[in-house]
């Protein structure tokens, strides 16, 4: 069962012990009105920049709280934490250094662990790409041995029929695709 969240208050009426933390980065070029997505070597889909929430990314010990208890106390230090992760997700991914005081939620979603040991938490933030920013896979990273491709979407969205289109069409990961629908519904993107 999937659990979607809205805004991160909602985490707190939920308690659950969730074993792994992810971040999604949707980097937004308002300018041209469209998304950066990776293409990675070993996936089918595209997906935007992020991954896991580590240890060292957590602010006053609030990630074991929510592993071990499932409690979800200190909102705006989970929201430090999710903040720091995506500072180094794209450090890592795309030698891009961004102000982590401008990411801001869009949504969340919870989903089973496979191995019945808690829930996992999608967590996607957006942030505003320079408007001088070309991604490159010639720019040293961590993990450029696994990035194949970078794709700039143009997103729209039809209320009437709760539509979501995405120029040029591609194969997008479904938690992924999820956040850009509710970022566009609730008018956050």
């Amino acid at each position: 069962m999937n659990l979607y969240v809205r805004n991160l208050q909602e985490l707190q009426r939920f308690p659950t012990v969730i074993s792994n933390i992810f971040v999604g980065i949707i980097l937004c070029n308002a300018k041209e009105n469209s998304i950066l997505v990776i293409q990675e070597s070993d996936k089918q889909h595209s997906r935007f920049p992020g991954g896991g929430v580590e240890a060292s990314d957590d602010y006053k010990g609030i990630l074991s709280d929510l592993k071990q208890k499932g409690l979800l106390r200190d909102i705006g230090g989970f929201l430090n934490t999710l903040k720091h992760a995506a500072k180094r997700e794209l450090k890592e991914e795309l030698a891009l250094d961004i102000d982590e005081a401008q990411l801001t939620f869009v949504c969340g979603l919870l989903t089973e662990d496979q191995e019945g040991e808690g829930r996992h938490l999608k967590v996607f933030l957006k942030y505003p790409l320079p408007e001088n920013f070309v991604p490159s896979l010639d720019v040293p990273s961590v993990e450029a041995e696994r990035l194949i491709d970078f794709h700039f979407i143009k997103t729209t969205y039809d209320p009437a029929r709760q539509f979501l289109h995405l120029d040029p069409f591609l194969l997008l990961s479904r938690d992924h695709f999820y956040a850009l629908l509710q970022g566009a519904k609730n008018g956050k993107l």
